[in-house]
């Protein structure tokens, strides 16, 4: 008995120091973390510095003088219903605003680093026409991010390609869209599906996008 109460007490006591360790590291966090917060650094650097993750949903839409990505009359990729200046919107001021989470800076698009860093690898977007809307932004951005390169734009009943070639490294991206009509009453209508999908021996990606929705463009409610 003596033994087994020995070693409880020892058990408990190392039990114990880890705990007070655990909150001396708390505070000493809490610190540091109130300490970066009250220099005079940007609240991005804040974020880095403390090592505190960045809630991108909580910010607000600021006005920047840079923005926008793209000119929407030199994309040939974006549909007209899409290009309000097109049908005479008169003023540009909604195209110079850019989300800004509370607690961070975002980076600055950059068309050319996102076609390296995703090579290899797939995204998805799955939604209805709002998909749509940011698919073709994204394929703009990138558009004005590669100007110089060769574009090939094959439109056909369920499947188009853009594909883009850029001279200067010899290196190809691709994107295809496609709407398998015979999925729609099987899967989820109204539902678009956009994904990339990257092939490994080359250098620029290759972006797919799928759609299997019918009825936004057809003559009646759109979802029913």
């Amino acid at each position: 008995m003596g033994s087994r109460a020995q070693w409880s007490f020892v058990l408990l006591g190392a039990l114990l120091s880890v705990l007070i360790a655990s909150l001396n590291g708390t505070a000493t966090e809490s610190f540091r973390h109130t300490h970066h917060l009250g220099n005079g650094t940007s609240p991005g650097r804040r974020e880095r510095a403390s090592g505190i993750s960045c809630n991108m949903f909580r910010g607000s839409w600021v006005y920047d003088e840079s923005y926008p990505l793209y000119d929407s009359s030199t994309c040939p990729f974006l549909d007209p219903e899409f290009d309000c200046q097109r049908y005479g919107r008169p003023d540009k001021s909604y195209l110079k605003y850019r989300w800004k989470p509370d607690a961070c800076e975002l980076p600055r698009f950059n068309g050319l680093d996102f076609l390296r860093s995703w090579k290899g690898k797939k995204i998805m977007f799955v939604g209805d026409s709002i998909s749509l809307n940011q698919w073709q932004s994204l394929v703009c951005m990138l558009h004005a991010a590669v100007p110089d390169a060769e574009t090939t734009y094959k439109k056909h009943d369920t499947l188009s390609t853009i594909t883009f070639t850029v001279p200067s490294s010899s290196s190809l991206f691709s994107f295809s869209l496609g709407l398998p009509a015979p999925l729609t009453e099987h899967v989820c209508a109204p539902c678009n599906i956009f994904y990339f999908t990257f092939s490994l021996d080359l250098t620029f990606p290759e972006l797919m996008s799928r759609g299997i929705m019918t009825e936004h463009r057809d003559d009646k409610p759109f979802g029913f």
